[in-house]
């Protein structure tokens, strides 16, 4: 019982102060962690599926990356999709993908196991990097949605025909462009 006083009384020294020395633990406080940013995971399908649209269009490493803002363009504002699959493979948008192209079944089929081909290899690494791109690398604004190649048809499309094309330093940098891109068509 006279441990029990002794802890008792000791207690009360060390608690109201008349003893500065505690022989007890000090109360364990935790210590609050900042909250981690947020990171979205990267999403291999969809980079996959990036890939895929800018190598349907070119080989051109500096079109490749235009194109791939293009895409990712398309997303961001909902234009023909919600994801890259379904803006990729949107009715009559990208011609590597129209059933009557000849690289149909190639464009659809590519993986990230296809690493024989150095073009291939360079549209993955430009898709990975423009899918996790900030802000403030983009080439231009995300009204800039379409493109066509004036290289490979004699007649601009429709949609193009009473329009400017959109031009910035990005893209004039580019000797011999083989695409146009446009602003603002609905």
């Amino acid at each position: 019982m006279g441990n029990i006083i002794g802890l008792f009384l000791l207690g009360n020294v060390i608690t109201n102060g008349t003893f500065g020395i505690s022989i007890l633990p000090a109360p364990i406080v935790a210590q609050k962690e900042a909250p981690a940013t947020p990171v979205a995971p990267l999403d291999e399908k969809e980079i996959l599926w990036l890939a895929r649209g800018v190598y349907s269009e070119t080989k051109n490493e500096e079109e490749m990356r235009l194109i791939a803002w293009v895409i990712r363009n398309r997303v961001e504002t909902k234009y023909r999709g919600t994801t890259y699959q379904e803006v990729v493979t949107s009715e009559k948008q990208f011609s590597g993908f129209h059933v009557s192209s000849s690289e149909y079944k190639n464009n659809r089929s590519l993986d990230y196991s296809d690493i024989k081909n150095k073009d291939w290899r360079a549209a993955l690494a430009i898709a990975k990097k423009v899918y996790t791109a900030d802000e403030s690398e983009r080439p231009f604004p995300k009204t800039v949605r379409h493109f066509y190649s004036p290289a490979l048809i004699d007649t601009a499309p429709e949609w193009a025909r009473e329009e400017n094309p959109y031009q910035n330093i990005a893209y004039s940098e580019i000797p011999n462009p083989n695409f146009v891109f446009y602003n603002a068509i609905q």
